[in-house]
């Protein structure tokens, strides 16, 4: 037997680790009968059954169980071990908690992590449940991207626990207890204790507060589902844990309580309810009959403005747009760097898009520049966006010589990508977009992909998508019909641009970042590093 680490079939998990467990032997079969389909998902390349237990060996040889594979939790379509989440705040609350459960439940079209733990300290006087409450956030958030839901358990709520003889818990009992509200007074008086806490802080900083700022204020409470006196007007809403889709469902809230459209690039880069209701102030002070805010095309979002250390530059991936960076911009929160991303032009009614890459290459070269005006450089792309990052580091080691660019990172593409981008039609790039803003699950996408869609005229594929689509989580995200063309044209000229792309030149540095690749790239993580991302070796010093 052997412990590997997660999504990665072949590579051995240190001691202690925890990972997954494979078998081999005279004892273990090798193939299904007459189903060679369910033989490779079961097996590795190297003939490793894989269990779909997960567990670690110590550094003795002894193997301990810590869980099911398959026991994840799907966040927008993003998929994560709810053992390694549980494993994770195990180890960083073990000193403040009896015990301490994490399991996924439903939330509004997606699904969340939800903690409930036993406290050692259950003094109310006690300021033991605000360090909880933060240490459960970030360590949830550094390893889903979002902030989950904690409270802690009543001593009446104990004995409800679904334990079994051996002491363990169910994860999919307690998912059931929780959505059934069997929870619902532990939960109200962990906030109610919370709140006892958090109120001093807000009522100090909540003098002055304009109409603006209190509304705002409102809408993030809403959103986050927590009591508005937890939040100031100096919280972030990157501290509240907003993913990607929750800015996109904050910009609709504005536009409908307050009448205006709020670019996504100002609630990115004004954060706070202070620093939005500034950048917004003119447009409702002059009730302007359009009422759309507009400042103009500037490709520069501000994930973090200060810091000592070399700014970090990200290129937005096919799609064109920058919210994919939003967890990895949280989960650098405490290094003390600047984070920039790129975002493609086009998706405001009457922008024009890009042409071509020397195009899009000269105006982030320009952004970049105007805000860091010295070298040096440290930039990475994700997908799409790492032929962009490839093009400007060549670009500013040209310039300005070697050492410019003392950092680029890949992240998961391969040098040659024009045959994908052939591939990539409009109708293509559509259903991409609509499953990545949680329209269409995962599986209907597949499903749609292998139909005569791709044979649809644009117009016809789009009263087909939208007909299939989840209409109340279209009006969530503000998305109608001209909006969701808009994006997609953006989603389509971007990989149309490099249809005829050929790698040439080299890189003083290059660091290959690499995940589970789409179906249609390659059929495993280690075909996809070995065949394709390699061939970076070709172009970097």
């Amino acid at each position: 037997m052997r412990i590997t680490v997660p999504g990665q079939e072949s590579l051995l998990a240190p001691p202690g680790q925890p990972g997954d467990l494979q078998l081999r032997g005279k004892v273990v079969f090798d193939s299904y009968y007459r189903d060679p389909e369910a033989t490779a998902e079961a097996f590795t390349t190297d003939g490793w059954f894989l269990t779909g237990d997960q567990g670690l060996i110590d550094a003795e040889g002894y193997l301990s169980l810590t869980g099911r594979a398959k026991d994840i939790v799907n966040i927008n379509g993003a998929k994560f071990s709810m053992s390694h989440i549980q494993s994770a705040l195990d180890q960083a609350l073990s000193h403040m908690v009896v015990r301490l459960f994490a399991f996924a439940s439903r939330a509004a079209h997606t699904e969340q992590v939800t903690v409930a733990y036993i406290p050692k300290d259950r003094d109310p006087r006690s300021n033991d449940i605000v360090s909880i409450e933060k240490i459960a956030f970030e360590t949830c958030h550094l390893h889903s991207g979002t902030g989950p839901v904690i409270f802690s358990l009543r001593e009446e709520s104990i004995p409800l626990l679904p334990t079994s003889s051996l002491g363990k818990v169910s994860r999919s009992k307690l998912r059931t207890l929780y959505e059934s509200g069997t929870f619902s007074r532990d939960i109200d008086a962990h906030s109610n204790v919370l709140k006892q806490f958090k109120e001093p802080t807000h009522r100090l900083g909540a003098i002055e507060i304009s109409d603006t700022e209190s509304l705002l204020i409102e809408l993030l409470a809403e959103l986050q589902r927590v009591n508005s006196s937890s939040i100031s007007v100096q919280t972030s809403i990157f501290e509240l844990g907003f993913s990607s889709i929750d800015v996109i469902r904050l910009k609709l809230l504005i536009s409908h309580r307050l009448g205006i459209t709020v670019p996504v690039t100002t609630l990115i880069k004004q954060p706070t309810p202070s620093a939005l209701a500034k950048a917004i102030r003119p447009c409702c002070a002059d009730d302007l009959s359009s009422g759309v805010l507009n400042p103009g095309y500037d490709p520069v979002v501000v994930f973090k403005e200060t810091g000592s250390k070399t700014p970090l530059w990200l290129v937005h991936p096919g799609i064109g747009e920058v919210l994919v960076f939003v967890g990895l911009a949280q989960n650098m929160g405490d290094d003390d760097r600047p984070v920039y991303a790129l975002r493609a032009r086009g998706f405001e009614p009457g922008q024009e898009r890009f042409k071509s890459i020397e195009e899009a290459v000269d105006i982030y070269i320009s952004a970049i520049r105007k805000r860091q005006p010295q070298r040096p450089y440290a930039i990475a792309g994700y997908s799409y966006g790492t032929m962009l990052a490839f093009e400007i580091t060549k670009r500013l080691e040209a310039a300005d010589g070697s050492g410019t660019v003392q950092f680029l990172g890949s992240f998961n593409l391969p040098p040659h990508i024009k045959t994908r981008m052939k591939q990539l039609v409009w109708n293509n790039c559509l259903l991409h977009l609509v499953y990545f803003l949680g329209l269409t699950t995962e599986e209907d996408a597949e499903k749609i992909e292998g139909s005569d869609f791709q044979a649809m005229d644009r117009d016809s594929a789009l009263t087909y998508i939208l007909d299939l689509s989840d209409a109340e989580r279209m009006h969530e995200l503000g998305l109608d019909r001209p909006g969701l063309v808009r994006w997609t044209d953006v989603a389509y000229d971007l990989p149309r641009m490099a249809t005829q792309y050929d790698p040439h030149g080299e890189v003083d540095v290059l660091d290959v970042f690499y995940a589970k690749p789409l179906k249609a790239a390659a059929p495993n993580k280690e075909e996809w590093r070995n065949k394709h991302l390699s061939k970076w070796e070709d172009y970097s010093l």
